[in-house]
């Protein structure tokens, strides 16, 4: 219980409001104008950042941590997330929630004040806002004294999710830093790693897929299989059997579905202790051709 509580009181300063979506644009238009209801519904994103001190518990900094969540915004200032998020090489689980409230300035910066629930902690972000609709985008940088993160955030599909809202190709695209997992062949941890691919969804719950992989600058073919399950408020979890260099290794992870047809992602985190990782499975609009996007 005090390794829990120790984790989201660190999650509390860490985690923020995560924005982003599929056209974005690097320059904020100073001619437009927003309110507090150009936010409202469920957004999902993810963020990832670096810890530059000593914290308790935690290994010696500078650390990693990532974090995926479900935002909340209700239009007339009032916020909430739940999340899971690994941090240094541990985990804190999917349940964790955030509240506070939310202002939205005419030229569409956007600031957030809030506390940590399971801890009582502040919370403090700050973002631009882009796009409408499902193409709606939130960019954050968020930063503590000795601490960095930044993510995205987008809206999450219209009417809920179901299984088969996860369905189709995805490319897919990820890093993330190995924490105390040693594998034989390669250095001792800590050392990054990535990966590019694709993966095929069924809608009923299954997925495989190949990836080119590299573990501290070694690259190698792998290949993955992996049942999930997605609830209705569009989060998704699941195990992913992880196959390369004669070994699989099964890993746990936690992730939110964004957008529609050929505008869907999906931002997943892993959730094994030992490593913190964030993906994205982006739709393969080969497969989504036909798709129509309508605008709310």
């Amino acid at each position: 219980m005090k390794a829990y509580k120790l984790l989201t009181l660190i999650a509390a300063v860490l985690l923020v409001a995560i924005p982003v979506a599929a056209q974005s644009s690097a320059i904020v238009d100073k001619s437009a104008s927003c309110s507090m209801t150009t936010l409202r519904g469920s957004y999902g994103g993810f963020a990832q950042g670096t810890i530059l001190v000593q914290l308790p518990g935690m290994p010696a900094p500078p650390f990693p941590w990532a974090g995926v969540g479900l935002h909340n915004f209700d239009g007339s200032g009032n916020w909430s997330v739940t999340y899971a998020m690994g941090i240094g090489g541990a985990v804190v689980p999917w349940g964790a929630q955030m509240i506070g409230t939310y202002t939205i300035s005419r030229d569409c910066t956007l600031a957030i004040q809030g506390t940590d629930m399971p801890t009582g902690s502040p919370v403090a972000i700050t973002g631009t806002i882009s796009g409408e609709g499902l193409l709606q985008e939130v960019h954050f940088m968020y930063a503590v004294p000795y601490t960095f993160a930044s993510g995205m955030l987008r809206k999450t599909p219209r009417g809920g999710c179901s299984q088969r809202t996860f369905r189709g190709t995805y490319a897919v695209f990820g890093q993330g830093t190995d924490v105390d997992v040693a594998f034989p062949g390669f250095p001792p941890p800590p050392f990054p790693m990535g990966h590019v691919g694709k993966l095929t969804a069924n809608g009923l719950g299954y997925f495989s897929g190949a990836a080119m992989e590299d573990m501290d600058g070694f690259p190698f073919p792998a290949t993955s299989a992996a049942s999930y399950t997605v609830k209705a408020d569009c989060s998704v979890s699941g195990t992913i059997a992880d196959s390369a260099l004669g070994l699989t290794i099964y890993v746990p992870f936690q992730g939110v579905i964004t957008g529609e047809g050929q505008f869907q992602e999906i931002h997943i985190i892993l959730t094994n202790p030992g490593s913190v990782f964030a993906d994205t499975w982006k739709t393969d609009c080969q497969m989504c051709a036909t798709a129509v996007y309508k605008g709310e």
